[in-house]
C-alpha cells in the first residue's frame, strides 16, 4: 500500500488543527502523521490516538513523531479501518487495549481476523501485545461492558478523489464518486465524538461539495467552513463539524447506530438501534431497530412531531400504526417496520393475500372513521403503507400520521376506496383474478359516507 504524501490539503488542515484541536484527539487515516503530530505539539491537547488501515503508514508516522521529539506516550498509533478498532476496544492512558465487553468478546474478535492486524512490528503495536491479559482483567470485573471511548477532537484528511480504474489507490481515492469514504466516516462519527466535541474534515471540490454538505446535515450534524484554498484546478475546504442539539437529544435518549434513511416534505427519517431498560423481574430487553423522525429545518409546519406522537399513542391501542417508543418536541421514535410498500407488495402477492390485505386496510380505515379522525393521505398512500408477512399472513402497517386531526366527517374508508379503484390497482387486481366494479365501489363508498354503520361498511368489503 502506498502512503499519502503530504500536500496542500495536509497543510490547510494542519493550520486549523494547531488552532482548534483540544483534549483527547483521534486522527483517522493518519498517513504520515502530519495531523497527529500537529495536535501532539499543542498544549491544549492531552493525548492523541492515530489510526490507519495501512501498517506502513503507521510505521512512518511513528518515526516522524519521534523526530519531532513529542513527549513520549502523547501519540499512540494503531491499525484501524476508520473506527473499527473502537468497536472492540478502548485505549487507556498507557496505550493498553481495553476489551469493551468480556473475554469471550475478545476471543471472538481474534477469531474474526480483526486482531491479525495488530501483529505489526515495532512501536505501532507495542501495547497491543497485552490484548489477552487486558481482556481477562476486564472480564474478571464483570460482563456488563464498557462504554465506547469518545473524543474531544476528531481529525480526518480522507481519500476523496473519484476512483479512476478498478485498482483503487486507498490513499487518495474515496470510491467511484469520491465521497464514499467520507460518507462511511460521517455515518459513525456521532458514536465517537463527545457532545461538545468537534471534527475537522478537509476535502476537495472534486468530491462534489453539495453532496458532502447534504451527507453532513442528513447525519444531524452542523458545519462551518473555516478554511478554503483556491488553486488552478480545484478548491480545498476545511469544515468544523459539530453535533446538533437534535442529535445530542437522540443519543442521550439511548439510541445508537443512527443512520439517515429517507426524507419527505416535512420530515427526515433515520434508523437506529434501541435497547429499552428491562423492568425488574422481567426478561432481558432486546435491542430493536427503530425509525426516528425529525422535522426538516426548511419545513414551515408547526407541531407535526408532537401531533403524530399524540395520535400514535391512541392508534396503537387500536392496533394501528408502528409501535411508538418515545417522543418529545424534537423527535419521535417507533419500531422500524420491515416490508414492501403496498403497490410493490400486491404486484407479486397471491390473490388470497391481496384480498386479505385490502380487507385489513379497510378495517383499519373504518376504525379511524369510528374515532372521527382523518389521516388525510388515504387517497394516495403510495409510501404510507408497509406490508410484511407474519404467521403466513400479510400484515399492513400504516405510516405518517403527522397531519391527522379530529373531524365530524371522516373519510379514511372513502379515500382508500377511491385509491383502490384507480387504474393501477384495478389492473393489478384483475391480473390476480379479482374482479372489482369501479362504479359499484364508488356508489357503496358514497352510501357509507352518509351512513357509516356496520351494514354499509360490510357492503364495501364484499366488493373486494
Amino acid at each position: 500500500m502506498s502512503v499519502y504524501e503530504p500536500c496542500e490539503d495536509s497543510d490547510l488542515l494542519e493550520k486549523e488543527v494547531r488552532k482548534l484541536a483540544k483534549g483527547l484527539v483521534l486522527d483517522v487515516g493518519t498517513g504520515s502523521g502530519v495531523q497527529a503530530i500537529a495536535a501532539g505539539e499543542s498544549e491544549k491537547v492531552d493525548s492523541v490516538i492515530a489510526v490507519d488501515i495501512n501498517e506502513e503508514a503507521l510505521e512512518l508516522a511513528s518515526r516522524n513523531a519521534k523526530r519531532k521529539n513529542i513527549s513520549e506516550g502523547k501519540i499512540k498509533f494503531f491499525i484501524s479501518d476508520l473506527f473499527s478498532l473502537f468497536d472492540y476496544y478502548n485505549i487507556d492512558a498507557s496505550g493498553n487495549l481495553i476489551d469493551l465487553k468480556d473475554r469471550s468478546a475478545c476471543l471472538n474478535a481474534e477469531n474474526s481476523g480483526l486482531n491479525k492486524k495488530f501483529k505489526a512490528k515495532g512501536p505501532v503495536t507495542k501495547s497491543s501485545m497485552n490484548i489477552r491479559s487486558t481482556a481477562k482483567n476486564i472480564a474478571d470485573k464483570g460482563k456488563k461492558g464498557i462504554k465506547k471511548m469518545q473524543f474531544d477532537t476528531i481529525l480526518f484528511n480522507p481519500p476523496y478523489l473519484p476512483q479512476e480504474n478498478n485498482n483503487r489507490d486507498i490513499s487518495i481515492e474515496g470510491g467511484k464518486k469520491g465521497y464514499e469514504i467520507i460518507q462511511k466516516f460521517l455515518e459513525r462519527l456521532a458514536e465517537f465524538l463527545k457532545d461538545e466535541g468537534i471534527c475537522l474534515l478537509v476535502f476537495s471540490s472534486h468530491t462534489k461539495r453539495d453532496v458532502v454538505d447534504n451527507i453532513i446535515t442528513q447525519q444531524l450534524f452542523e458545519f462551518e467552513q473555516i478554511a478554503i484554498e483556491k488553486m488552478f484546478f480545484e478548491e480545498l475546504y476545511v469544515y468544523k463539524i459539530k453535533k446538533t442539539d437534535e442529535l445530542k437529544q437522540i443519543i442521550d435518549a439511548g439510541f445508537t447506530n443512527i443512520k439517515y434513511f429517507a426524507h419527505g416534505k416535512r420530515g427526515i427519517i433515520h434508523t437506529a438501534l434501541y435497547k429499552a431498560k428491562a423492568k425488574q423481574g422481567s426478561s432481558p430487553s432486546v435491542e430493536k431497530k427503530v425509525a426516528i423522525k425529525t422535522k426538516k429545518k426548511e419545513s414551515e409546519a408547526i407541531g407535526r412531531i408532537e401531533n403524530e406522537a399524540a395520535w400514535l399513542k391512541k392508534l396503537n391501542k387500536k392496533g394501528i400504526g408502528p409501535n411508538l417508543i418515545m417522543s418529545n418536541n424534537t423527535f419521535l421514535a417507533y419500531e422500524f417496520v420491515e416490508g414492501k410498500f403496498f403497490p410493490d407488495y400486491i404486484a407479486t402477492a397471491t390473490k388470497k393475500d391481496v384480498t386479505q390485505l385490502i380487507h385489513d386496510l379497510l378495517k383499519q380505515c373504518n376504525e379511524m372513521d369510528m374515532m372521527f379522525v382523518d389521516k388525510e393521505e388515504m387517497h394516495h398512500p403510495l409510501k404510507h403503507i408497509i406490508v410484511s408477512h407474519e404467521d403466513g399472513k400479510p400484515k399492513a402497517v400504516m405510516l405518517d400520521f403527522e397531519r391527522m386531526s379530529n373531524t365530524e366527517k371522516p373519510k379514511n374508508v372513502t379515500q382508500f376506496c377511491v385509491y383502490l379503484v384507480g387504474d393501477f390497482v384495478l389492473s393489478v387486481l384483475k391480473s390476480k383474478g379479482i374482479e372489482v366494479d369501479r362504479e359499484q365501489v364508488l356508489e357503496a363508498a358514497k352510501e357509507y359516507k352518509h351512513n357509516m354503520d356496520k351494514e354499509h361498511f360490510e357492503k364495501i368489503l364484499k366488493l373486494f
